[in-house]
């Protein structure tokens, strides 16, 4: 039923690339008691040396629902949207990828009921700490606050936003208004910077200052 009612989100995938997809079926069904229990599991372990494995018995939890255009992992209080063939955060560097990525998610939240979207890294960058919440069972505004108290103010332009790591997509996010000809700050650049200078991690929290173009 599901993929019934997503068929507008295949035409556009096919529109932006040529891509031989010609159903949304998911692979498997999943149900709520497999995602309460690998949370569980999740919870238990985070705090113990042995992460991986708690990773790995999340997997056996069936804790994702697949097709050919995108994937969707289910915490117990958020749902993660990722692009199959285009789920680095670096494909946000780009027009075209950039482009489709926003558009595509913004279509999938839709489906989903969801009125905002929050964008983090999932590794590397400092914003990860958010990726790690929603699988923690942290619901949509706690990640939220938590990001605006570590990492500042959201940008509201599209370029500031995409390089600070963290930014909320509101449906209203003006998805052109990007530039590439002035200084942007980049979160991941200038944190790794900063620790090879200090030697510690460091988090910027760029407060409510945000440099004008």
């Amino acid at each position: 039923e599901i993929s019934k009612n997503w068929i507008d989100i295949l035409p556009f995938y096919n529109d932006n690339f040529i891509a031989p997809w010609t159903t949304l079926k998911f692979e498997k069904i999943l149900d709520i008691k497999s995602v309460w229990n690998a949370g569980r599991i999740y919870e238990n372990n985070v705090n113990h040396e042995y992460i991986i494995t708690a990773l790995e018995n999340r997997a056996q939890y069936d804790l994702d629902l697949s097709n050919p255009l995108i994937t969707l992992y289910f915490n117990k209080k958020t749902i993660k949207i990722e692009p199959s063939s285009h789920h680095k955060y670096a494909n946000l560097y780009e027009f075209e990828t950039r482009n489709f990525v926003l558009r595509l998610i913004r279509l999938v939240a839709t489906k989903l009921g969801a009125k905002e979207i929050i964008y983090c890294a999932d590794s590397a960058v400092s914003t990860a700490y958010l990726d790690e919440m929603s699988h923690l069972g942290a619901t949509y505004f706690e990640i939220k606050e938590k990001g605006q108290n570590l990492f500042g103010n959201i940008p509201q332009k599209l370029s500031d936003a995409v390089f600070n790591y963290f930014f909320i997509d509101d449906f209203e996010l003006n998805l052109e208004d990007y530039s590439e000809d002035v200084y942007i700050f980049n979160r991941s650049n200038e944190e790794y910077f900063l620790e090879q200078k200090f030697g510690q991690h460091m988090i910027i929290n760029r407060g409510n200052y945000f440099p004008k173009h």
